[in-house]
């Protein structure tokens, strides 16, 4: 599906050649919803992610854990309430203000997802 049929949300442009991380809503088999990432937003809303009971949940377990997780892209995020909840205690204040709209573009997309049964895939380019 092009970027005219999809909702697109763009946090990338201007961080040409640096690496990007594309949240994408699917539903039906369609992409619905996109939020594109410049990995310095990726990493620093990671970075605040803290270990559950010493160990490593949601998002934060292939971030922190798996070297390489980046290559099997695209994959699709598993437990979507679990990320959820996690996303939705990342700190945000103090943080550059269009890492905080990206995050807050990311929370709605996975807050969609997981009121519509929707399935949200990632991307690393």
């Amino acid at each position: 599906m092009s970027d005219q049929e999809s909702e697109v949300h763009d946090f990338y442009t201007g961080f040409e050649g640096e690496a990007e991380v594309r949240f994408v809503l699917r539903a039906a088999g369609t992409d619905q919803r996109i939020v594109r990432l410049w990995i310095g937003y990726f990493d620093t809303l990671m970075e605040t992610v803290q270990p559950e009971n010493g160990e490593w949940t949601g998002l934060a377990l292939p971030y922190h854990v798996r070297a390489g997780w980046y290559d099997q892209s695209p994959w699709r995020v598993e437990n979507l309430n679990e990320v959820l909840e996690q996303w939705r205690r990342i700190p945000t204040f103090g943080i550059d203000p269009q890492c905080e709209r990206a995050y807050r573009a990311v929370l709605d997309l996975l807050t969609e997802a997981a009121n519509t049964g929707s399935e949200v895939w990632i991307e690393y380019d």
